[in-house]
């Protein structure tokens, strides 16, 4: 990522995903926290892994409608509490399709 972007959209589960994901981003990447557009999650309401998977599909909607105007880019970001990191991706590719 040598591209200076314009906004980052930021998908996760909880403050915690939040905190890492913008330390990281910020640290790795050179990328100033202004630049970073968190996507608000439920805050101790259901399931943040649902929210997010959810929510991937309307975000990379979005994404697909601004990325030849704008330099953005998409993290989401969920864990692999109750299922293997595999049997979550195929989750999210299937949430993806079925969206459309």
């Amino acid at each position: 990522m040598s591209q200076q972007y314009t906004t980052i959209v930021l998908l996760c589960e909880d403050r915690q995903h939040e905190v890492f994901a913008t330390t990281f981003i910020e640290t790795y990447y050179r990328i100033h926290r202004r630049r970073i557009r968190v996507v608000p999650y439920p805050q101790g309401k259901g399931s943040g892994e649902q929210f997010v998977r959810k929510s991937l599909p309307l975000e990379i909607a979005a994404y697909r409608r601004y990325c030849n105007h704008i330099e953005i880019a998409l993290f989401a970001i969920i864990d692999a509490d109750v299922s293997t990191t595999d049997e979550q991706r195929q989750e999210i590719n299937s949430a993806i399709r079925d969206a459309g």
